[in-house]
């Protein structure tokens, strides 16, 4: 963030200084005694300011995109809760008791994301990397999750006397 403000900073001393001497160049063009030679020089002065403000804002938006929060960003407890999901879903079938005395069940499963922790809203996020959002290598974390299945006890209801 330090990098883009350094950037923007850049920016406004650049759009300043360039307003300044737009002020300078009207004031002086009335009484110049080259009138064209002079509008000529600070043409070329303005075209080199114009190219190094292209080339600030470029870097400004590159950092921008770089460091903005994903749209992606998922909070490590969601992410464990479809997990759960998905585990509970495979579960139904060992609960049903039409299947037979037999069931099979999915006991464990290990989930490794490999992503970048960023933090919104004062919460860590995991945001994957996509297509579109390239990320390297020695910036991502893995985060481990094991899953497995427990055993829910249920307290039978109590039969009518």
């Amino acid at each position: 963030m330090d990098e883009l403000l350094q950037v923007l900073a850049r920016i406004l001393q650049r759009l300043e200084a360039l307003d300044g001497a737009t002020r300078n160049f009207l004031k002086k063009l009335d009484t110049a005694q080259d009138p064209r030679g002079f509008a000529s020089d600070y043409g070329k002065r303005v075209a080199e300011d114009v190219r190094a403000l292209q080339a600030d804002v470029k870097e400004a938006d590159a950092i921008a995109r770089k460091t903005r929060p994903a749209a992606g960003a998922v909070k490590p407890e969601t992410l464990a809760r479809h997990f759960r999901t998905v585990i509970e879903r495979i579960q139904q079938e060992a609960l049903d008791p039409e299947r037979g005395p037999i069931g099979a069940t999915l006991r464990g499963v290990e989930v490794e994301v490999k992503g970048l922790i960023v933090v919104e809203n004062e919460e860590p996020r995991i945001v994957t990397p996509t297509p579109d959002r390239p990320v390297e290598a020695g910036q991502l974390s893995t985060v481990r999750m094991s899953f497995g299945s427990v055993p829910v006890l249920r307290a039978q209801p109590e039969a009518e006397r």
